[in-house]
């Protein structure tokens, strides 16, 4: 008994335990190479996400309105983001239990002709099943893909932002 208890604490010890450092952002400290010695900010400046509408012109906003209404890189783009959450969504299952479940019924009558014993009997079976399973994950394996996800989660948005401001761009500097 003190043997089961002492194993079992030595797996869920060893399920803590991961492979490798945690992934941490590389910082860029561009900040001496760029800034100028009068500049007094240190934060950069938010960007202005509807740049355009410093120009007043009610035609290029239309203009913009349908580029991102009709534009397939766009979709597509946008698309990516809404997979890459999805997968992030199934890769945090893997934290879970698997639980399932299963039922069934069947009917059967033998015919007289076969069996002098069975004279057209009929016989019911009934089944059921459940199945429960979990992985322990003891070397970090599922927490790095759940890692991977995130970070395949903002690289996909980065992605939609770049073809979203490319696209819009192109519609600008086409306009003018």
């Amino acid at each position: 008994m003190i043997k089961k208890i002492f194993l079992t604490g030595v797996v869920l010890c060893l399920a803590g335990c991961s492979v490798g450092p945690d992934y941490t952002a590389p910082s860029f400290n561009f900040k001496d190479l760029w800034a100028s010695s009068d500049s007094k900010t240190t934060q950069p400046e938010a960007i202005n996400t509807k740049w355009w509408t410093v120009f007043n012109d009610p035609l290029l906003e239309k203009y913009i309105a349908r580029a991102i209404e009709n534009n397939k890189d766009i979709k597509i783009a946008l698309a990516n983001v809404r997979g890459a959450r999805a997968a992030r969504r199934e890769q945090g299952g893997s934290f879970w239990p698997e639980i399932g479940g299963d039922a069934g019924a069947d009917r059967s009558k033998s015919s007289g002709a076969t069996s002098s014993n069975n004279n057209g009997q009929i016989r019911n079976t009934y089944d059921a099943g459940f199945d429960a399973s979990w992985e322990i994950d003891i070397f970090g394996g599922n927490r790095r893909a759940y890692e991977a996800t995130n970070a395949r989660i903002g690289a996909s948005q980065a992605q939609y932002q770049d073809v979203m401001l490319s696209t819009l761009s192109e519609v600008a500097r086409t306009y003018y």
